[in-house]
């Protein structure tokens, strides 16, 4: 696991897009299509800039003020520790 880079903690968020390309980027992922979506928020493919496939999970505000911030502390502690070809990694934390 020493070889595998540590989660980033990114403490901006820059969102640009190209109404006519009609592309949307958050920091270095380029937004390609949503996954899907429930009541908390949402997973849309992106790709890094050097074409990496990422999943990016983005919630709603309104879900963050119901749910607990240790839930959500919690949740990311964990997927920072979790490293296994069968489950999704956790590579940056916005």
């Amino acid at each position: 696991l020493a070889h595998l880079p540590s989660v980033q903690d990114s403490n901006r968020v820059e969102v640009s897009g190209d109404i006519d390309e009609g592309t949307k980027t958050i920091n270095d992922y380029v937004i390609v299509a949503p996954i899907g979506s429930g009541s908390q928020g949402s997973v849309e493919l992106a790709v890094t800039l050097a074409g990496e496939p990422r999943a990016i999970k983005s919630l709603k505000r309104s879900a963050l003020m119901k749910i607990n911030e240790a839930q959500i502390r919690r949740e990311i502690a964990i997927m920072k520790k979790l490293r296994h070809d069968n489950v999704v990694r956790l590579f940056e934390v916005i």
